[in-house]
């Protein structure tokens, strides 16, 4: 029965098929696991390798300076005979710890009198819990002036303030080593250590004097706005 030309194509393709199959099947994962298999034995060999070749670039570096340097040849030939101990780095002295910064427990009494004032004067409180989303942003500016001239009138009556800085905003400024570091906050890419020359993005502000009103014992400041009923 003659062969034709079709079904000797056909035979070969499912003869490659077949090999195909077995290579995927036996043969790689066999490579797979030889090449993971030789990959750990380098790296053992490799780590049992590496003291003795420290060891070697010792060995070569001694060499170079025992030849020319007749002193530092003594001292390595007295270690090799016992007669001289090997010399220990000076251990340095930890540093001394970091003296702990003592906290304070702040007073909330005060807050919460600059608060209860900051409604009463401004509707403060009644600004911030409200869901400004669901306003306009000219109602949302129109509330916003109400609240900052209360808060600023109550901001001049009870305290004063002045700029941490003198110089005017975007001024250059020069941080010299041991600048006060809560006074001044430097910003940016900051590297290495003082002095830092920077531009004044902002003078800071300081509370000089406070003159929040004094209070009754029996006055609750945690009711910084009562409820108020119309009858």
């Amino acid at each position: 029965m003659p062969v034709s030309v079709q079904s000797i194509w056909q035979w070969l393709a499912a003869a490659l098929a077949q090999g195909q199959k077995y290579l995927e099947a036996s043969v790689l994962p066999w490579l797979k696991q030889r090449a993971l298999d030789l990959a750990h034995w380098l790296r053992e060999v490799w780590d049992q390798a590496q003291p003795v070749l420290q060891r070697l670039q010792i060995a070569w570096r001694l060499s170079m300076r025992i030849l020319p340097d007749p002193g530092f040849a003594q001292t390595a030939a007295g270690l090799l005979d016992g007669t001289q101990s090997t010399p220990t780095q000076p251990v340095a002295p930890p540093p001394p710890p970091a003296a702990a910064r003592l906290l304070q427990e702040s007073l909330p009494d005060s807050a919460l009198i600059l608060l209860s004032l900051l409604q009463k004067e401004g509707r403060f409180v009644d600004f911030i819990q409200e869901d400004i989303r669901l306003y306009s942003d000219e109602e949302v500016g129109r509330g916003a002036r109400v609240v900052h001239q209360g808060c600023r009138r109550i901001i001049a009556e009870y305290f004063t303030l002045a700029p941490v800085r003198a110089e005017p905003e975007g001024s250059r400024i020069t941080l010299e080593p041991g600048f006060d570091a809560s006074a001044i906050r430097p910003t940016g890419n900051l590297v290495g250590n003082p002095p830092f020359t920077g531009t004044l993005a902002h003078r800071g502000w300081r509370v000089i004097e406070i003159r929040l009103p004094k209070i009754v014992s029996s006055h609750d400041p945690h009711i910084i706005a009562a409820a108020e009923i119309e009858l």
